[in-house]
């Protein structure tokens, strides 16, 4: 009796296990040319992509412009995201300067994920915005 109870729960514990399917995520960044001593970082809402902050998780430097980095996920997590040089005040913005929205994907295979960054926010300095009127 003990027997196959310790074998039924080997079994539940070894059905458990292989139900878990890790995913294997490659982020390929590509940017205009920044400085050789800037790194970029993915920032996050998971611990693997340093739970927002935005120095925490740097992507390995291939040439030039080209950054990557695979990070391992549970198959059906929910990723949000965005790219910066180590600060919030350096994160990738878009051409004109504005923030977009986190990027999000749910995790489901093994998946190479490309991202084109336009600018970061220092390259834009201080935005002063007016309201009202001036005089």
């Amino acid at each position: 009796m003990k027997a196959r109870l310790l074998l039924c729960f080997v079994f539940l514990i070894t059905a458990n296990l292989l139900g878990q399917k890790t995913v294997n995520i490659t982020f390929k960044v590509s940017t205009p040319v920044i400085s050789d001593t800037s790194t970029i970082y993915i920032a996050g809402n998971k611990k693997a992509l340093g739970s927002w902050n935005p120095a925490a998780v740097f992507l390995e430097k291939m040439n030039e412009s080209e950054w990557s980095k695979q990070i391992q996920f549970e198959k059906g997590d929910i990723l949000e995201f965005k790219f910066t040089k180590g600060s919030w005040e350096t994160e990738a913005v878009d051409s004109g300067g504005n923030t977009p929205q986190n990027y999000v994907i749910t995790v489901s295979e093994d998946t190479t994920l490309s991202f084109k960054i336009d600018k970061w926010k220092d390259e834009f300095g201080s935005k002063i915005i007016v309201k009202g009127q001036i005089t």
